[in-house]
């Protein structure tokens, strides 16, 4: 085994622990983990579905990564002190197998140590590691529950811990979140808003639902040999029977967490009147490409951006090509002014963007990465604090007003407004994705 270190790390899986194979399905998690083995200073964060090998794989990065180099101080972190010890136990017996040596006098579930003075120290939120500092920060599942992710102090406490330990990195330390996901507002939630928010510190996400490409014809098990299609949907459905909302198996068989209702968009304020100076006008357009019945829609949202208020000016969805997308921009332009457009896209509705141009409209695009729950968060915010108002009277209201407050993101939600108004605010705030060019025509109330 005196190479054993130096091999891929689905090789070292299979030859440490023979009756596992390759998990080839987490290719983007192993790739982080690489470059956390050869790298300096690497940030990520890890979604994949429950019961799908991660914490496995992740347990035999560790042992690779001391077998690599024996001085490397880990942290484990986990949300009780009795999980975390007993992953660590399991962890230390990979390592006994895989050939490490480990000190006689310094070996206990909670922290032990290489013969060279590495090793792995295990912790939960309510243990302090004052005057200690680490190569690596490890956290698996920093929340426990549905129940306690849904409490905003337990959140507050598990984000905090998680913030401090990155402080005790060691220079070119790295740090990796993983967690079986059970609130858009979890660590891992707040990390992927911090990224698109362009914030102090970019995270990688490696994210991996059990089904691929859901709901399209190139649907796909993300590990067929364990867990096949036929069987995945099977759970759901039987998931279903006692969570009619599906919280449980978004949350944890998707990645992609679903808040409850109180935590999405509530009755927003109101005005009466708009700024007579300092403001600025812009469009949100989310684009759809067919007219058949059961299509998503074209929608427009226009709004007035001063200070640190947006005033929603308009909405409206219709059902129609591009022509007719291309007629009610300049319409909302001959009522509002010559404005900026902007749209979150991915995929085929990319080539919207060419097309528009040709048309005279410079629409500039914001990469629609993350969830939609997540990219909303910004706006759901600003409407939930008073600084996203509604006009107190307008034909369009009462029906947006509607869908708005019902919209949960989830498949099927008439979301095709809220995805317009999430990409104005985002654009015109320049908080979105990609930041927004400058502003074109004229001011127009």
């Amino acid at each position: 085994m005196t190479d054993l270190a130096d091999r891929p790390l689905g090789d070292f899986i299979h030859t440490v622990s023979p009756e596992l194979e390759d998990p080839f399905h987490l290719g983007p998690l192993k790739e982080i983990l690489e470059r956390m083995t050869s790298a300096s200073r690497v940030r990520g964060l890890s979604g994949v579905a429950t019961r799908h090998g991660k914490t496995t794989t992740i347990r035999h990065a560790i042992i690779r990564m001391l077998k690599r180099n024996p001085k490397a101080e880990i942290c484990f972190f986990s949300y009780g002190a009795e999980f975390a010890y007993a992953q660590n136990r399991d962890i230390r017996r990979l390592g006994l197998e895989a050939g490490l040596k480990l000190s006689k006098d310094f070996n206990t579930i909670k922290e032990w140590r290489t013969e060279e003075g590495g090793g792995v120290f295990a912790m939960s939120a309510d243990q302090d590691v004052i005057g200690r500092g680490f190569d690596w920060v490890v956290v698996d599942d920093p929340i426990g529950n549905a129940v306690d992710a849904d409490d905003p102090e337990i959140r507050d406490e598990a984000d905090a811990k998680i913030r401090f330990l990155t402080t005790r990195l060691h220079p070119g330390g790295s740090v990796l979140v993983n967690a079986s996901r059970f609130h858009p507002e979890d660590p891992v939630g707040r990390r992927l808003r911090d990224t698109l928010e362009k914030g102090p510190i970019q995270w990688e996400h490696a994210e991996m639902p059990a089904i691929l490409n859901l709901g399209t014809d190139r649907e796909q098990a993300l590990w067929p040999d364990r867990w096949s299609l036929a069987d995945l949907k099977q759970l759901r459905a039987e998931l279903a029977v006692d969570d009619p909302a599906e919280r449980t198996w978004w949350a944890q068989y998707m990645c992609d967490p679903r808040a409850e209702s109180g935590d999405l968009f509530q009755s927003p304020g109101r005005w009466s009147e708009l700024p007579v100076a300092g403001f600025r006008n812009a469009m949100g357009l989310d684009a759809s490409y067919s007219s058949k019945p059961n299509a998503d829609w074209f929608a427009l949202a226009v709004i007035t951006v001063c200070g640190e208020t947006v005033y929603l000016r308009n909405v409206e969805r219709f059902r129609a090509g591009e022509d007719a997308a291309v007629r009610r921009i300049r319409a909302n332009w001959d009522i509002f002014g010559q404005c900026d457009v902007f749209s979150y896209v991915s995929g085929p509705e990319i080539g919207i963007i060419p097309y528009l141009h040709e048309k005279g409209i410079p629409l500039q695009a914001l990469l629609a990465r993350f969830h939609k729950v997540t990219r909303a968060r910004r706006t759901i915010d600003r409407c939930n604090t008073g600084r996203l108002l509604f006009p107190n009277h307008s034909a369009w209201g009462p029906g947006f007003l509607s869908r708005m407050l019902a919209w949960r993101g989830l498949d099927g939600d008439q979301d095709d407004e809220i995805d317009a108004l999430v990409s104005v605010v985002d654009g015109a705030t320049n908080s979105g994705v990609t930041a927004p060019g400058p502003g074109f025509g004229v001011r127009r109330m």
